[in-house]
């Protein structure tokens, strides 16, 4: 049985970033929006974070991207974190491809947190550019997917 995922949980709450090119806010990158874009004035180790509305926690398990691949504004190694209220634990470490495709990452995860961020360790030559940044939790058999359906 193939594994089913909610819908995107980053509905509603806060995005915060280690940087801002221009008028490419963080919060863009978060609203199901592809003609807006979160970009990084930075490069390498930058991040993105998201904290989920209301302080509520999910056990998130995949995450989905969609980048700008026209200047090579693409995280390369990067890592997805869970903030435990004092750090940031790994979750994921891995590779994006240096494309402008809809990219997935899926994890194993058994902790609920708060907020999630992923953090670049080196890009494909320029700051990250995002058009799009979700995020899910794997759903459990029977009512549990109709029930992330409303």
């Amino acid at each position: 049985m193939a594994i089913r995922y909610s819908i995107d949980k980053c509905v509603g709450g806060t995005a915060t970033a280690s940087s801002e090119y221009s008028t490419n806010y963080d919060h863009l990158a978060f609203d199901d929006n592809g003609a807006t874009l979160w970009s990084s004035a930075e490069r390498n180790t930058c991040w993105i974070a998201y904290e989920f509305a209301g302080g509520a926690a999910y056990k998130i398990t995949k995450v989905t991207t969609i980048a700008v691949y026209g200047a090579n504004q693409i995280m390369r190694a990067f890592k997805i974190q869970g903030w435990t209220g004092a750090a940031y634990t790994d979750l994921y470490s891995g590779e994006m491809a240096n494309s402008a495709a809809k990219q997935e990452f899926t994890f194993t995860n058994t902790t609920a947190y708060t907020k999630i961020r992923l953090i670049s360790t080196t890009d494909w030559g320029a700051g990250p550019t995002f058009y799009e940044i979700e995020m899910m939790v794997t759903l459990k058999d029977g009512g549990a997917f109709l029930l992330n359906m409303v």
